[in-house]
């Protein structure tokens, strides 16, 4: 009964964080990622971006798996 619970829960961090922040992130990524290249002071700012845009991932496995939301 717990794991469907946090199943749940993780569904909705998925639906209603996951995903804005992803869509958000992924714009910015893409842009930045094209001046990468010319100017390497970049590289940690698009490294952030992309666990930003990689967010949805982490929280789909959070409902396949129903772990627990612990950070």
């Amino acid at each position: 009964m717990a794991q469907v619970v946090n199943q749940v829960l993780w569904a909705l961090v998925w639906f209603f964080i996951s995903w804005p922040i992803s869509g958000f992130c992924s714009f910015i990524y893409i842009f930045f990622n094209a001046f990468r290249a010319c100017c390497p002071c970049l590289k940690g700012l698009n490294d952030v971006l992309q666990k930003g845009v990689e967010c949805t991932g982490t929280a789909s496995d959070g409902v396949c798996q129903g772990g627990e939301l612990g950070c």
